[in-house]
């Protein structure tokens, strides 16, 4: 890979990335090729299938260091209003993704939650690893009250529960806590909106859900924020947040992330 006119240059192809990718390998310091090919084909895929500015955070987890994994795709800043990473505690970073101690490792992605307004959010973490941590298990979001529950897990409390807490109602299944899982609200008020939860594309279980919007913790990955304990011990190689997803969207979604993550060997 170089440089040419100001763009940078898949060797193997010999053609210009989009913009937005090569922002992102820009500010992350990454000139590999097999991560800039992942990277790209990514960023080109969620603007194809019209994900792009349904997203608001994208950590791809690509570079193996914790300064390479605390960038925003979506917006490369190193800015706190850039959504970039903040890592706090005990998180192993490499290639494969970043993967916390399950005690005190987390990050804070510095999104409250009534950024989404009343009922239109989405969450997306992909697992690379069947464990827990011992506890509840949180691999993203924040909670502060009965219905201020913005939170997914790949596997809550000790049991093989993958559990979407978008408002008041749970949207629960039963399965191994590794793959790609997308939690997604979607509706037009406070109540009666649907709550979906989606584990490699499939869909898992629904509920309706009420909730209440606050900003009082903003959203962190391996745990939930506003509460002292939940944290998860699993390997991320892929999250986002953004607007809510329809079956459509997920399904594209998925696609994607499968194919960006067996770009870089690292797929479950």
């Amino acid at each position: 890979m170089y440089g040419y006119g100001g763009k940078l240059v898949i060797q193997s192809g010999g053609s210009t990335i989009d913009s937005d990718a090569e922002a992102f390998l820009l500010a992350a310091s990454i000139t590999d090729a097999t991560i800039t090919t992942a990277v790209n084909d990514l960023v080109v895929g969620l603007k194809t299938n019209y994900l792009w500015n349904k997203m608001r955070a994208l950590y791809p987890f690509v570079g193996g260091t914790a300064t390479t994994h605390k960038w925003n795709l979506k917006d490369p800043r190193d800015l706190d209003a850039a959504y970039r990473l903040t890592f706090f505690g005990g998180i192993t970073h490499s290639a494969t993704g970043a993967d916390p101690n399950g005690t005190t490792g987390y990050a804070d992605t510095h999104i409250y939650p009534n950024y989404f307004g009343l009922s239109d959010i989405h969450l997306s973490f992909y697992s690379r690893e069947n464990t827990h941590s011992g506890g509840d298990d949180f691999d993203i979001g924040t909670v502060t009250g009965a219905v201020n529950r913005f939170w997914l897990s790949s596997g809550l409390s000790n049991t093989n529960s993958p559990t979407s807490g978008l408002g008041s109602v749970l949207a629960s299944s039963t399965g191994s806590t590794d793959g790609f899982f997308v939690g997604s609200l979607t509706g037009t008020a406070l109540i009666n909106n649907t709550n979906k939860l989606y584990k490699n594309g499939s869909l898992l279980a629904t509920s309706v859900s009420s909730m209440s919007i606050t900003n009082n913790a903003s959203i962190a990955l391996f745990r939930a924020n506003g509460i002292d304990d939940g944290y998860s011990n699993r390997e991320c190689a892929f999250a986002s947040i953004g607007l809510g997803l329809s079956d459509a969207d997920v399904t594209a979604l998925n696609t994607l992330v499968q194919a960006f993550n067996t770009t870089l060997s690292r797929n479950v």
